[in-house]
C-alpha cells in the first residue's frame, strides 16, 4: 500500500537527510510534507526529495503543557492539508525505513505498540466510546495513521478543549501532551482502534542492514548532531 508522510523536523540535517533518503528509497512517489519548526532551512533538502515544504516561524514542541497544545493541533492539521492518501506515516528524524511496509494496516493508528491508556482516564472522559479497559497506545515515529480518521478527530474542538482542560486534573495525563498519546486517544474515545505492526520497531541499532522483517525502525539517533558532508552541504 502506498504511504503519504508528514515529518516536523528541527536542526538535525543529517539526520533528516537520512530518515527521508530511507523512505525515497521504498517510497518514490509518495507525498511527503516536511516542516521545519523554526530550525533549519529546508528548502533545497525539500526541493532535492520532491517534498511540499513549510517553513514555520514559531518553534512548538511535539511533547508540551496541555495549556499550549492547541496550536500543534492546528499544525497538525495543516500538514494533513496536503496529505492525498488513505494512510500516511509520520516520519521523525530518528526514523529509518529498510523495506516497504507489508502488514495490512488493520487501524486507525498502527505501530508498535508498547505503552497503555487505562480504565480510570477512559473513565474520567464523559464522552469516550472506552469504559472499563486497558488498551495500548502508539503513534511515535515510524507509525502509519488512517488519514480521514486524523483529519476527522482533529477538528473537533469541544472535545479537544475538554481534553486538555483537564489532562492532568481529571484524566490525570500527566503535566505534558505527548502527540501519540494524544492522537491514539483521541481515535479510541471516539470508537476507533490502535493495531499494532510487528514491522515496526524501537531499537538502537547502528547496524539496520542486519534486521530482517522490519519496515520502520524508530529510536535511530547516530546521525544525530552531525554536520552534512562536503557532497550534502548544497542541501
Amino acid at each position: 500500500m502506498e504511504l503519504d508522510a508528514i515529518f516536523q523536523c528541527h536542526k538535525n540535517p543529517l539526520s533528516t537527510f537520512e530518515c527521508l533518503q530511507s523512505f525515497r528509497k521504498f517510497y518514490p512517489d509518495s507525498r511527503v510534507v516536511l516542516l521545519s519548526d523554526n530550525g533549519y532551512d529546508y528548502t533545497e533538502m525539500a526541493k532535492h526529495f520532491n517534498c511540499t515544504y513549510i517553513h514555520e516561524p514559531v518553534g512548538l514542541r511535539l511533547s508540551a503543557p496541555p495549556t499550549g497544545y492547541l496550536p500543534i493541533v492546528d499544525r497538525w492539521l495543516k500538514m494533513l492539508n496536503y496529505v492525498t492518501s488513505e494512510y500516511y506515516i509520520y516520519l521523525e528524524d530518528d526514523v529509518l525505513l529498510t523495506s516497504k511496509y507489508t502488514e495490512e494496516f488493520k487501524g486507525d493508528v498502527n505501530g508498535n505498540c508498547i505503552n497503555y491508556i487505562y480504565p480510570h482516564m477512559f473513565d474520567a472522559i464523559p464522552f469516550s466510546a472506552v469504559r472499563g479497559k486497558t488498551l495500548h497506545f502508539t503513534g511515535h515515529g515510524g507509525s502509519v495513521f488512517k488519514t480521514e480518521t486524523i483529519r476527522s478527530v482533529l477538528k473537533n474542538a469541544e472535545q479537544i478543549q475538554w481534553l486538555l482542560s483537564n489532562w492532568e486534573t481529571f484524566v490525570k495525563m500527566g503535566p505534558t501532551v505527548d502527540i501519540d498519546r494524544f492522537l491514539s486517544l483521541l481515535v479510541l474515545i471516539n470508537g476507533g482502534t490502535v493495531h499494532h505492526l510487528s514491522q515496526h520497531k524501537d531499537l538502537i541499532t547502528d547496524n539496520v542492514q542486519s534486521l530482517h522483517g522490519i519496515a520502520a525502525l524508530h529510536q535511530i539517533k547516530q546521525y544525530y548532531g552531525k554536520s552534512l558532508p562536503n557532497n550534502l552541504k548544497h542541501l
